[in-house]
């Protein structure tokens, strides 16, 4: 009786574990919209340009990395990836996702060589109150204060920060609680809660 009852416990156990890991990935990678292809990914975007996210659009092959907890987040920290990766070949020119204005650049690596985000662009897109974060940037076009409009060239992608192969990180925040602090030994890092880029790209943007 008790062996057959330790049994029960075991697999109402393991039904709970699988539940929950399964309404994570769902929530995580949203795969209804996903379309990983990794034979577009191996040669990357040679222009990141935001229009190509529209439904249908050729953009969702090049996501190598999802939001939240990813197969690769245990190489961060807090476990958590904040944003996504989109594959590009570098120098790949990045078109701004929004109009709206420069609040911050700067450069990790800096401060802790290939263990950040390396070159970093934040705009503010005060439209739908959102902060844009773009990292691991090879050249920064853009400066504080700069007004930005949607599609404008603001940057290349590059090999800066802690990566395993040429992308963009691509995050994005509420403006609620949004700030750049020190913190982890890598200078200004954006604070705040960051949101699904995956939940805006194709309809906000």
């Amino acid at each position: 009786m008790q062996k057959a009852f330790a049994y029960l416990f075991l697999i109402f156990i393991i039904l709970v574990a699988l539940n929950y890991f399964l309404g994570q990935a769902q929530e995580v990678y949203n795969s209804s919209t996903i379309t990983f292809n990794p034979a577009l990914s191996s040669r990357g975007l040679s222009s990141i340009d935001f229009s190509t996210f529209k439904k249908g659009g050729t953009g969702w092959g090049y996501i190598t990395q999802g939001y939240g907890k990813t197969p690769y987040s245990y190489l961060y920290k807090s476990g958590w990836h904040n944003g996504i990766d989109i594959s590009a070949q570098y120098s790949a020119s990045i078109r701004s996702a929004s109009d709206g204005v420069v609040i911050a650049t700067g450069n990790q690596d800096e401060y802790c060589y290939h263990r950040g985000f390396g070159k970093y662009i934040a705009i503010k897109d005060s439209s739908n109150s959102l902060i844009l974060w773009y990292a691991h940037l090879g050249i920064i076009s853009v400066s504080p204060g700069d007004i930005i409009k949607k599609e404008m060239p603001i940057g290349t992608v590059g090999a800066t920060g802690f990566e395993t192969g040429t992308h963009l990180h691509f995050s994005i925040f509420s403006t609620a609680g949004f700030s750049m602090q020190n913190k982890n030994g890598c200078g200004p890092d954006p604070v705040g809660k960051d949101l699904n880029p995956i939940q805006y790209l194709g309809t906000t943007y």
